[in-house]
């Protein structure tokens, strides 16, 4: 039996070799995304000019909601994996975990759990999720996008 390998299965092992930095490579820079979170308050009445923070979201929103102004009461980046609490304005907190493709999203209000789901996000297409009373009588959203 000859020790030193056939050219064929060094191939095999570099090929093997390439596809292991390739598969890293890939999870590294899904390592990197960032997912943005935005707390919105949604109301009737007159429309009102949106927060610069929403105006990527500004058609979407109009289109296909039925709101008149949206106000932005927070905004937060945490990095992905998502993994752990985020406070935001008014009381609530967003308990975040896992990567875009099964995201699991809790957002508690002053202890209470007003939303609990799963999703899974595409990058640069927001998902928005809510629709429960806020604290100064409209709407409660939250906008969450992989960045």
């Amino acid at each position: 039996m000859n020790p030193r390998p056939t050219s064929r299965a060094r191939r095999s092992r570099t090929a093997l070799a390439a596809a292991a930095l390739l598969a890293l490579g890939a999870g590294v820079a899904a390592a990197g995304e960032r997912l943005s979170i935005r707390l919105v308050e949604a109301r009737q009445g007159e429309r009102e000019e949106l927060a610069p923070q929403l105006r990527d979201v500004a058609r979407l929103l109009r289109d296909n909601l039925p709101y008149a102004a949206y106000e932005l009461l927070d905004s937060r980046t945490v990095s992905l994996p998502a993994k752990g609490a985020v406070p935001m304005a008014h009381e609530f907190t967003l308990y975040c975990y896992g990567m875009e493709d099964q995201l699991s999203l809790t957002l508690d209000h002053g202890g209470r759990v007003v939303l609990q789901t799963q999703i899974a996000l595409r990058e640069g297409r927001p998902f928005i999720l809510g629709g429960f009373p806020g604290p100064r009588g409209g709407r409660i959203l939250l906008v969450v996008l992989v960045q």
